[in-house]
């Protein structure tokens, strides 16, 4: 629990921060606003996913010591559909960006002329989209009392998403490997160092994301995990869980590291604090 607490602390943290530093640095913004929205948005993600994994904790407590009385499953009716829609809101969010800068990399003046009232659309549609599935996911597990159905369904979710990801970064990667060098001058150029950041942003948290992907997929989910002890399944979940999270306070990192203009900003922000 410690752990998990430590964790889901520090994912508030540094996202509240990450959103808070891009919201007020007007030059990070205008350097490619519809990715620094994207961003954002993946931010906000991020940060609500730590928020409601302290709330699970809690509510695990709770429930052991008999806390919530007769209200238990109300209360793990909403703790299920948010566990849900949070992470699977961050990995849709991702890769809502990489389709983005697969957009920007191969359509550079279209991808310009696209008004941002169209990214907004887009963003309020992922969020409206992964809370429905969140709560469809419930409702089969509910009424089907089948975990078959469960699985397969968020099982194709959680390898459609990477599976997505991984096919517009390779192609990203062979059309700046390849593609006409002369171009990458101006805002081409900025371009080409966003993409460059926010594929290593992914990179790593697709790495992360891969034990939790591989323990929901329907054949590993409904042979192998069957076949576990209730130790060693708790045990697998839990790091499963672990290393998911990790993406969430991850980014902020990588953006301190990658991004001079949010290392600045996130300076002057700390350094306005009493």
């Amino acid at each position: 629990m410690v752990v998990g607490l430590t964790e889901s602390v520090t994912i508030l943290a540094l996202n509240s921060l990450t959103v808070i530093a891009f919201y007020r640095d007007r030059n990070l913004r205008k350097r490619s606003t519809v990715s620094t929205y994207l961003v954002i948005s993946l931010a906000v993600a991020d940060m609500l996913s730590g928020g409601i994994s302290a709330f699970d904790l809690f509510y695990d407590v709770g429930e052991m010591c008999n806390l919530w009385g007769h209200d238990t499953e109300y209360w793990y009716d909403i703790s299920a559909v948010l566990l849900l829609w949070f992470p699977d809101c961050s990995l849709t969010n991702m890769t809502v960006i990489s389709l983005e800068r697969l957009n920007a990399t191969f359509w550079p003046f279209r991808h310009r002329t696209i008004k941002k009232s169209v990214y907004w659309v887009l963003i309020i549609a992922v969020w409206l989209t992964t809370l429905l599935f969140s709560y469809a996911l419930l409702m089969i597990s509910h009424y089907t009392h089948k975990e078959d159905y469960f699985y397969y369904a968020l099982g194709s979710f959680n390898s459609i998403c990477p599976l997505v990801i991984c096919v517009s970064y390779v192609f990203i990667f062979v059309k700046l490997r390849f593609g006409d060098q002369h171009r990458h001058h101006g805002a081409a150029n900025r371009e080409r160092k966003l993409t460059v950041m926010l594929f290593s942003v992914t990179s790593f948290s697709l790495l992360l994301c891969l034990p939790y992907v591989v323990t929901t997929f329907p054949t590993f989910a409904l042979k192998f995990l069957r076949s576990l002890s209730n130790t060693a399944l708790f045990r697998l979940a839990q790091s499963s869980t672990i290393l998911l999270y990790a993406n969430c306070f991850l980014n902020p990192i990588l953006y301190t590291m990658r991004m001079p203009g949010f290392r600045r900003a996130l300076k002057i922000l700390c350094h306005q604090q009493p």
